[in-house]
Order: C-alpha cells, then structure tokens, then sequence
C-alpha cells in the first residue's frame, strides 16, 4: 500500500483521475443504467478527462468538447489506427468496412 502511494505521489502514474471501482468488475457496477448521467457526475467529480477501468479495459473517458479537440490536435496518430480482432478477420469484415480501415494510404493490391 505505502509502495502504491509513493508510486503515485512520484509521478510515475501519470493516468488522469479515476473513481476507485471494485475488485475484477472495476467501475462496470459504477456506471448505472443512465450513463449519460453518470458521466456527468464523473465530470464534475474528476474533471474532463477520466480514467474508468471496465473489467480487463483501461478505457479513458473525455467529458469536454475542448478535452476531446486538445485529444485530437496534440495525439490524434496515436488514436487514428484501429485494432481489429480475429472475429472480424476471420469473416474479412475488416475488408470491406470504412470504420475498420487501418490509417494510412489505400495500398490493396499495390507495392510500395
């Protein structure tokens, strides 16, 4: 315990703010029937940008359109891929999706 304060207090835990949650579940049993509600409680609690562990995903939430613009001006390479499961390959849905395209340019049947 003392190890996780220190830890926090030196600055190698640079995550934004978070509700506690519980064991395994984290914050799902948080979250309540009225998300949109429950978010905005978590805004006024945590500020605009919130970290909320749902199960095994480390999700972070942005509660602001300014939050959201500075995400997307200062880190939007970072977010702009996405990862696709093998569910999806598998039935090559990630073939012939828009919201599945990796970033970058269309090469299909190209060389570089």
């Amino acid at each position: 315990m003392s190890f996780m304060l220190c830890r926090r207090k030196s600055g190698f835990n640079r995550l934004p703010p978070r509700p506690i949650g519980w064991p395994i579940l984290s914050n799902m049993l948080d979250l309540g029937t009225m998300l949109h509600q429950t978010l905005a409680g978590l805004r006024h609690k945590y500020g605009d940008v919130v970290w909320l562990r749902l199960g095994a995903i480390k999700t972070m939430v942005i509660l602001s359109s300014k939050a959201a613009g500075e995400l997307f001006k200062n880190h939007d390479l970072s977010f702009a891929d996405r990862s696709i499961g093998e569910t999806m390959r598998v039935h090559e849905y990630n073939e012939g999706s828009l919201a599945l395209v990796p970033y970058g340019p269309y090469c299909k049947g190209r060389a570089h």
